[in-house]
């Protein structure tokens, strides 16, 4: 847990250093980007001077599917 929040405390001054989400990209989704903190994949979004971390999921698993659901619900 500590190496997901450290490196979650990284966005703060470069917040789109993170890559697109390559699941979402196949449908032309750009406002997800992610950081990796193997296995985990810290999902977020950039909102003006805001940084919202929407999902950490395990990256082991086919998380399509999760994504789709819960980021376009």
């Amino acid at each position: 847990m500590k190496k997901i929040r450290d490196k979650s405390a990284t966005l703060r001054p470069t917040p789109s250093r993170g890559r697109f989400v390559p699941e979402l990209l196949e449908f032309d989704l750009r406002s997800w980007r992610e950081l990796v903190v193997s296995p985990w994949r810290i999902i977020y979004r950039i909102e003006g001077r805001l940084v919202f971390v929407d999902l950490v999921l395990d990256g082991r698993r086919d998380v399509e599917d999760i994504l789709m659901q819960r980021l376009l619900r």
